[in-house]
């Protein structure tokens, strides 16, 4: 499931590249463009492979802080054509102290917190829900109201809402861009990788996973691994819609997240003799409910993924049960 995590996320970040500069609405044409842009960036991101993973990462470190400054300075300056406050841009500003303060308030002290939660606040303290986007609307003061008019931008609809809070905008997509390329190629590094340690563990059958992790040359370099991860990929990258995609990508990690706490759970019950956690604050307790409330998030996002997802896990246990039923096995 952590593999397929990683490589659903590659296709998270290939297909987000394209989001990020193209226009939002979901037409066959627009498809298309996804398709054809992430397809061309998951290739550029594979030529490269694990060579100049490190120097790549740290370039678009540099370019990551510059965009997510410019990203700060834009929300405090506010919007600065009546084109962008149509679209839904009214900075922090308000007429109405008690809304204001406490949204300044609560901003700040989670911007200090958590740096993605705190791009998400600033979002939805400056960009409003939804708006037309048409400047008459603005003047004659209808922009946001959606029941007569047609809304296309603000929070809701526009992908490219962040671009409007940048001081510069351009640097919106720069920085978009190196989030995405730093972390599609940590994920096209490490699926191999994972692979590669799931067939030497001999988890499974050779048919089923064994075939891909096999290595080639001195190195043990797993060509095949790296073949099957590019194909998966690419299957996320086809589908075009990062809506799917990336419920896709957060059923996969919740459903890795409820399988390591309730596997530390399930352990830490029954003590066995290699079992001596060291972490300070560890609680078998919290592992459970870490564990259970991962699986009532899959829920919540969507049901029949959830289901689905939940019944893949469950056979590739019964693969593992079946055969190493030993006590102490890999399937404890």
């Amino acid at each position: 499931m952590f593999y397929c995590s990683y490589a659903a996320g590659l296709g998270v970040m290939a297909d987000g590249v394209v989001t990020q500069t193209e226009n939002n609405s979901y037409s066959y044409s627009y498809r298309k463009q996804i398709r054809i842009i992430g397809t061309i960036t998951l290739i550029f991101i594979c030529g490269l492979g694990a060579k100049y993973e490190t120097k790549m990462k740290d370039v678009m470190f540099v370019i990551m802080v510059a965009a997510f400054t410019n990203f700060i300075t834009g929300s405090i300056m506010g919007p600065s054509t009546e084109a962008e406050e149509a679209r839904g841009f009214i900075g922090y500003s308000s007429n109405d102290p008690n809304k204001a303060i406490p949204k300044g308030t609560i901003l700040a002290i989670i911007i200090c917190s958590i740096s993605y939660a705190g791009v998400a606040i600033i979002c939805a303290a400056t960009v409003t829900r939804a708006a037309t986007g048409i400047v008459e609307d603005l003047n004659n003061g209808t922009n946001l109201n959606c029941t007569i008019n047609e809304c296309n931008y603000g929070l809701y609809y526009d992908y490219q809402a962040m671009a409007l809070v940048y001081a510069f905008g351009p640097l919106n997509y720069v920085g978009c861009f190196a989030a995405a390329m730093s972390s599609a190629l940590s994920y096209f590094v490490s699926c191999p990788a994972l692979l590669e340690v799931i067939t030497a563990d001999k988890l499974y059958p050779y048919w089923m996973v064994g075939f891909w992790g096999k290595g080639y040359g001195p190195s043990k370099k797993p060509f095949r691994a790296f073949a099957f991860t590019f194909v998966l990929a690419m299957a996320f990258v086809l589908i075009a819609e990062l809506d799917i995609i990336a419920l896709l990508n957060s059923n996969l990690f919740l459903a890795t997240f409820a399988l390591m706490n309730f596997s530390t759970f399930h352990v830490s019950l029954i003590k066995p003799i290699g079992w001596r956690p060291t972490f300070k604050y560890y609680n078998t307790w919290l592992s459970l409910l870490t564990g259970i409330l991962s699986i009532a998030c899959m829920m919540l996002i969507s049901l029949p993924t959830a289901m689905i997802t939940i019944a893949i896990v469950l056979f590739f246990y019964l693969v593992v049960l079946y055969r190493s039923p030993v006590y102490g096995g890999e399937s404890q």
